[in-house]
This record gives structure tokens, sequence and C-alpha cells, in this order.
């Protein structure tokens, strides 16, 4: 089956090297070094038992994309997870990015971070692989 999506094995390979260093690094930052970060990004809110538990997840799907590497079609779930988290919160974050007066630039940063993997995971994932029958 996997001939069948050949074309789009690079481009899940791409998706995955992206969560290793994108999502997965960050995470480690996110994990073991949250006041440097939240310093960093100028964030007022600081609560880093939640940092500490987006760095994990962060850093588990890092992992979990190294296990993409070998095996592709089998680990779409990690980019699906990544892709439904993004959308969800850059609905929930761009309105308060628009209506603050003190929002931080880090936001958008982050937005246009989150675009971008957005627009990779929807270019990557094989969808007719996803949604189509179980056997072929």
């Amino acid at each position: 089956m996997e001939e069948k999506y050949a074309k789009h094995i690079p481009r899940l390979k791409f998706m995955y090297w992206v969560t290793i260093f994108a999502v997965g690094v960050m995470g480690v930052f996110y994990l073991f070094f949250e006041s440097i970060v939240m310093g960093s990004l100028k964030w007022t809110y600081r609560d880093p038992i939640m940092v500490n538990i987006y760095g994990a997840i962060q850093v588990a799907m890092g992992v979990l994309s190294v296990f993409g590497l070998k095996k592709p079609l089998r680990y779409i779930p990690v980019l699906m997870i990544q892709l439904i988290y993004k959308i969800l919160a850059s609905i929930a974050i761009i309105p308060r990015l628009i209506t603050s007066s003190d929002a931080p630039r880090s936001g958008w940063v982050f937005i246009v971070i989150y675009l971008f993997i957005i627009i990779a995971d929807l270019w990557a994932i094989p969808w007719k692989y996803v949604f189509g029958p179980e056997k072929e």
C-alpha cells in the first residue's frame, strides 16, 4: 500500500523532521528552561507548570516523529494531532492578539509558525489514505 502513497512519503518525512526540530526541541526548552523562555518571549502570564506540561507534550510529539521517519504512514496521527491543536490554538489566540493593546509580539511569531506548520501538514498528509477504505 505504501507504493500507492509514495509521493507523500518525502512530504511526511519532511514534516516529521519539522516536528522533531521545531516542536520537539522547543519543547525541551519549555520543559527545562521555562523561566528563560517566558522571559525572552515577554509573556506576562507566567505559569511554569502549564509551560512544563506544554513542553512535555511537544517533546512527546518530537519523539513520536522520530518513529514516523521509519514508518511514515503509521505515524500520521502524530501530524494530525499537531494539525488540530495548532488550528484550535490559532483560532483562540488570533482574536486575543487583535483585540489586545499590549499583546506580545511573540504571539504573532507563534501564529506565523503555526500557520506554516498547518499548511505544511495539510500538504503532507495523504488524505485519501486517512479517510479511504480500510483495505486497499
